[in-house]
């Protein structure tokens, strides 16, 4: 969390969107950004056709800033996919060794001390009959697989 605290503070120009904002503005994408190339490499050749008020110096930030925080994105977009399949990864195999719990409570080696914690893990595979509001009980999933391998570094 620290890294992600200093990232912000190096970039304290980030803003927010509104949703209406979002819907709006001019989205640039490769077609865009090649226009958006052209028409400054004109402005730059030719910077007395502009119109006086016209910062090309600003224009020229802002595509320098875009084209900075492009890599940034494409970089942290990375990451945050590497983060939702690890997460994905972890909670499969936290589910896993979950159910094998259940089954080892279940069986006959762990009922007689664990018959209550089987019948409170046993409730998340309860089903709720489509016609009334009571809950029967369904039979209790197959043992699980064998555990996966651990998440890729």
């Amino acid at each position: 969390m620290t890294a992600i605290a200093t990232i912000r503070e190096e970039l304290p120009f980030l803003i927010d969107l509104t949703p209406d904002d979002r819907r709006v503005l001019i989205k640039l994408g490769p077609r865009n950004q090649v226009f958006v190339r052209k028409a400054a490499e004109v402005a730059v050749q030719n910077p007395k056709m502009l119109p006086v008020a016209f910062d090309l110096e600003r224009m020229r930030r802002n595509m320098q800033l875009y084209n900075d925080l492009s890599t940034i994105q494409l970089a942290i977009n990375q990451l945050q996919k590497q983060i939702e399949d690890t997460t994905i990864r972890l909670g499969n195999d936290a589910y896993t060794d979950a159910r094998t719990v259940y089954a080892c409570a279940k069986s006959s080696f762990g009922r007689a001390t664990l018959e209550t914690a089987a019948g409170e893990l046993g409730q998340r595979f309860t089903r709720k009959s489509r016609g009334t509001s009571s809950a029967s009980t369904s039979t209790a999933p197959p043992a699980p697989p064998a555990a996966s391998p651990a998440p890729h570094s």
